[in-house]
């Protein structure tokens, strides 16, 4: 063959192609073992069976996301090989090392010569090294190693598909990758429940942990749309609950916890709460806060129904309105009429704190302006 060779490499971030262009002398033959994606570099090969006796190095001074890059590396190459590793973090030379993140024996190689998300995997006879941006170009790096040099797969979060071999050949060479996207983000919510099976995905807006490369800072716009879909979300349930309202008015809302509304959108009530705060809505009624449609509500005795205070309030109103001017009802007696027409059972002191709250006067009074 000719010394040049170029080769199409699936990437790991949307499907980006990348051209490599290496030197190669004679084509291997078919089922020579090689990257998983079918990278050609030169004809030396790392024997990952010879690495028995080798360590992993990570400096005292790397990062959380660096550490964390080395803890699985360790890990996931242990279920692949069977070989286990140790974590040091110091080497007298480069030979039977792999290196996670910048070292003083990588020289030209440290991390403030790449962005935050590049990486850099160096395969030789002898050594591994991946290397890359803060925070979190190692551990992708990590990763994407064992997608392509092991066919590793991260399927799910209780499920990484790892085929068990000794006899991989790396090829060695040097691989670099800066992904085009600096945010991205899944609204998944397997990705919100497991931030660190979120990473392995690339999926840079989950969680703050230093661990995983904590969150992108354009997370400010994965915040915003997050905000206003649940605040969506809560308009459309507020429809569901109070349909009533917005076809015949405010005296037909119905009874409505934060705790009911909190578990049909399966948020926590404080979220809801927040998410209210502050929020209106414009009706044919008129305009009202987000929290007016919460209502509490008291059990009706014949029926498994529960009726609104704003409702018992009105139907006082009409009691009164209709009740002889000469002779007013007490309290007490309107506490009766509730009970035998609509079976609404309060006690005479609510009746009373309801009446103060419409500017009703009590039945002493009414006596005397009329």
């Amino acid at each position: 063959m000719k010394n040049t060779l170029l080769i199409l490499f699936s990437a790991m971030f949307i499907g980006t192609n990348l051209i490599v262009i290496t030197v190669s002398g004679n084509q291997p033959k078919r089922g020579e073992n090689m990257f998983v994606s079918n990278i050609l570099f030169t004809q030396k090969y790392l024997n990952v069976s010879k690495m028995k006796g080798w360590d992993i190095v990570v400096t005292d001074d790397a990062i959380p996301s660096e550490k964390y890059a080395a803890e699985e590396f360790k890990n996931l190459f242990l279920e692949a090989t069977g070989i286990d590793l140790p974590i040091n973090n110091s080497a007298k030379d480069t030979s039977a090392h792999v290196f996670i993140g910048q070292n003083p024996m990588l020289n030209g190689y440290e991390s403030n010569k790449f962005d935050e998300e590049e990486l850099c995997v160096i395969v030789k006879e002898d050594m591994l090294a991946i290397v890359g941006g803060r925070p979190r170009g190692v551990l992708y790096g990590v990763y994407q190693f064992f997608e392509d040099g092991f066919g590793v797969r991260f399927l799910t979060e209780d499920h990484t598909y790892i085929p068990k071999t000794e006899s991989v050949k790396l090829p060695c060479g040097e691989f670099r990758y800066n992904p085009p996207f600096s945010f991205r983000w899944s609204f998944y919510g397997e990705n919100f429940r497991n931030p660190a099976f979120a990473a392995k995905l690339r999926v840079n807006t989950i969680s703050d942990d230093e661990r995983i490369g904590g969150r992108t800072a354009q997370n400010l716009i994965r915040s915003i749309h997050l905000r206003n879909s649940t605040l969506l979300s809560l308009g459309e349930a507020l429809i569901k609950f109070q349909l009533s309202f917005f076809y015949f008015g405010k005296n037909h809302l119905n009874p409505l916890r934060i705790k009911d509304v909190a578990d049909e959108l399966k948020l926590h009530s404080s979220t809801i709460s927040r998410i209210a705060r502050n929020k209106y809505v414009y009706t044919k009624w008129g305009t009202f806060p987000l929290k007016f449609f919460f209502k509490r509500g008291i059990k009706k005795l014949s029926k498994d129904e529960m009726i609104s205070t704003d409702k018992v309030k009105q139907t006082i109103r009409e009691i009164i309105q209709k009740e002889d001017k000469e002779i007013p009802l007490r309290d007490k007696e309107i506490a009766e009429i509730l009970i035998k027409k609509f079976n609404i059972k309060i006690a005479r002191r609510t009746i009373a704190k309801y009446r103060k709250e419409m500017n009703i006067p009590s039945a002493h009074e009414r006596v005397k302006k009329s």
